[in-house]
């Protein structure tokens, strides 16, 4: 009788419940091959497959596969870097070190002897009405990039020239903390579009307030450009949240003949708009 129940009750037991699969996990951290730190929101994607990551602003990340994907190898990738394949392991943590990619970079010179002065470029604020107007909106995964703004920039002094500083100011945005990385780029002397990349660093802040200015330093001295026309670029990266809009700030200032760039997710094309942003940058020469 005893045994009749428990037959009974396994047979209960197995209709009932799943025992469900651990879905296998690769867990592991990028750096820099050459200054040993984190690569933050490097792309770590199966290759031949559908599943992919963004690595933390540590470098670390973890990546969720499929019972019937199980790949061989991982592709890796983030901007300044050399992409890597290495093997898929599902049961040792990942150390990764990504080479720094060198870009020939001829409009770039060093500046040895000499005074240094220095100066600023931007918006004028003093006497000018701002308003932060329009938004730009979108949502993805953490480390995408949904937006770029490209100012153009002119150097009005002799060159060579080096940036220490650059800021932009923004009006709002509908969440606290952002991710901006900035650029400094050539313009195409054809079609007067951003270019090529001139600094090679993926230089990015996190902001924890909605508004105000969102700064970036150079290594003062670092960069050294033989060019007076620049762009400088700042990419908006999504924290992996939804519904996420950021409003720069800009200066009313009809018929000046001020204008910027607008660029909507990887891969989109460059739009121009002629209004300007309020922007500072301080620079040496």
């Amino acid at each position: 009788m005893i045994r009749s129940i428990l037959f009974v009750f396994i047979l209960i037991l197995s209709a009932g419940i799943e025992v469900a699969e651990t879905q296998p996990v690769i867990r592991g951290k990028i750096i820099d091959a050459d200054t040993k730190k984190p690569v933050p929101f490097a792309h770590v994607i199966v290759r031949n497959g559908d599943s992919g990551s963004v690595t933390k602003p540590d470098g670390r990340f973890e990546l969720n596969i499929s019972q019937n994907e199980l790949p061989d190898s991982l592709l890796i990738s983030s901007l300044g870097y050399h992409d890597k394949i290495v093997a898929a392991d599902t049961q040792n943590y990942l150390y990764v070190e990504l080479i720094p990619r060198v870009y020939k970079l001829n409009d770039i010179s060093v500046r040895v002897t000499g005074e240094l002065r220095r100066d600023t470029v931007g918006t004028e604020t003093g006497n000018t009405n701002l308003y932060g107007w329009p938004s730009f909106s979108g949502s993805g995964s953490r480390g995408d990039m949904l937006s770029s703004f490209a100012i153009p920039v002119t150097w009005p002094h002799k060159i060579p020239f080096s940036i220490d500083k650059a800021r932009i100011m923004l009006s709002e945005a509908n969440q606290d903390t952002l991710f901006i990385r900035f650029r400094i780029m050539s313009r195409d002397p054809q079609t007067g579009l951003p270019d090529s990349n001139l600094v090679n660093q993926n230089i990015v802040v996190a902001k924890s307030k909605s508004s105000g200015w969102v700064e970036f330093d150079l290594e003062t001295g670092q960069y050294w450009f033989s060019e007076k026309e620049i762009f400088l670029v700042f990419d908006w990266i999504s924290d992996g949240g939804s519904d996420k809009y950021i409003a720069p700030m800009f200066a009313h200032k009809p018929g000046s003949g001020h204008y910027f760039f607008y660029k909507h997710a990887t891969g989109g094309s460059w739009s121009r708009h002629e209004k300007e942003l309020v922007y500072t940058v301080f620079g040496m020469y």
